[in-house]
């Protein structure tokens, strides 16, 4: 069966962390391995996260790690075959790992998917539901899918392989905000994103949002990319 890591990176995540841990581990797939990296919360996160008794997590605390070096940290330590992020504050659904991991096993020819891309408000309502679109590597390699351009790709509904991912270069550190973006468009140097009709996961706007609150430097790396 194939193995999916999720990596998670929290830095004072409460209350949403609670739920988005819980999205994580809440399913029955048989091969998870969820790795979460804190920059040294300080608000009960770390309590939440050290209370959860789940032989598939493991925990680390590097205080002072830039979110970005987290995740690509992340996945370096991980060993699954599928990779995916999710954010202390976002959720993935319950059939989300378990549709992941059976899609990549059935598709061995797919190296990249997403789901329909759908949003959530403050207090957990679901308030926006994307539609099926198809997503051309020529228009990822040009960077289109900004929000200047074609509107940008939710970065909780996608799953690749790591094969993919370690061809394509791994994560770019030197972002703040937008290195999904620049991601995407060396990742479709290698394959196409194949979309799945149905939502994966699903991105928590609040006000303490780090790409809402920082829109025009998201922005702005979004256009360098």
């Amino acid at each position: 069966i194939m193995r999916v890591s999720i990596v998670t990176t929290t830095l004072n995540a409460m209350p949403y962390v609670v739920e988005a841990t819980r999205s994580v581990l809440q399913t029955g797939y048989p091969n998870l391995e969820y790795i979460i990296i804190d920059a040294g919360s300080s608000d009960g996160t770390l309590d939440h996260i050290n209370s959860l008794r789940d032989t598939r997590l493991k925990v680390d605390v590097i205080k002072g790690i830039t979110q970005y070096e987290a995740i690509d940290l992340g996945f370096r330590k991980s060993t699954g075959d599928v990779l995916g992020w999710i954010n202390g504050d976002d959720l993935y659904y319950p059939w989300t790992i378990s549709c992941v991991g059976r899609f990549f096993t059935d598709f061995p020819e797919v190296q990249w998917i997403t789901g329909l891309p759908t949003i959530l408000n403050a207090q957990g309502e679901c308030i926006s539901v994307g539609h099926v679109a198809s997503h051309p590597s020529r228009y990822l390699r040009n960077g289109w899918y900004k929000e200047s351009a074609l509107g940008g790709l939710q970065q909780e509904s996608m799953f690749w392989r790591r094969s993919l991912y370690e061809k394509a270069g791994g994560l770019d550190t030197k972002y703040s905000l937008a290195a999904d973006t620049e991601l995407w468009i060396r990742m479709a140097h290698y394959a196409e994103l194949v979309p799945v009709t149905a939502p994966l996961g699903t991105f928590r706007m609040h006000a303490t949002n780090r790409s809402i609150a920082g829109r025009a430097r998201f922005v702005r790396e979004q256009e360098d990319a």
